[in-house]
């Protein structure tokens, strides 16, 4: 049995299944997933993978150099393709409202949204420091893309993986969604 950081535990037994594990280098320094079948259940901007699971757990993870549509989609991201991350499978670990949370992120647009109008996303609508927390609980950075949430004073606040990162995940989705008309 394994543990998603803030959430609960990833039940594998019986399966005869090691979670895997993948990371790659991008501008922001390394991002790695952990997969149960091809299914993401945990990522980050590390390569620690303990910073991943709790306890600690890296030990139970198969390090592979690719875990099928999940790899290539992410790389495609990082390239330029941000509706790459869309389809990729996940299962995250949490209550029934934080899925409902976590769903309601997927559905986001790329750009800045505040936190009020994420609540009113969730099913059903919560509190915009509800929405917060279901951002700051996310086990799934970048897949369900919690960076693209912010105060509803325009400020970005808390990321787990540090502001600047937010910050660039949101300046590249600007780059890549905000086309101008050709002259």
């Amino acid at each position: 049995m394994a543990v998603v950081r803030d959430a609960v535990p990833v039940d594998i037994s019986g399966s005869g299944m090691k979670l895997q594990g993948w990371s790659c280098p991008t501008p922001l320094g390394p991002f790695s997933v952990v997969a149960h079948n091809g299914v993401a259940v945990a990522a980050g901007f590390t390569e620690n993978f303990d910073e991943l699971l709790l306890p600690p757990n890296s030990d139970g993870i198969e390090m592979v150099s690719e875990i099928a549509g999940v790899t290539d989609r992410v790389e495609a991201y990082f390239g330029g393709d941000i509706s790459a991350i869309d389809d990729i499978p996940i299962r995250p670990s949490g209550s029934e409202r934080k899925i409902g949370a976590w769903k309601a992120l997927r559905k986001a647009p790329p750009g800045p949204m505040s936190y009020k109008g994420l609540s009113e996303l969730m099913p059903p609508p919560a509190s915009a420091r509800s929405a917060a927390r279901a951002c700051a609980t996310n086990p799934i950075c970048l897949i369900v893309p919690c960076h693209r949430f912010i105060g509803s004073d325009g400020k970005m606040h808390g990321y787990y993986w540090g502001l600047e990162v937010k910050e660039w995940l949101l300046d590249h989705e600007e780059r890549f969604t905000t086309r101008s008309d050709p002259a």
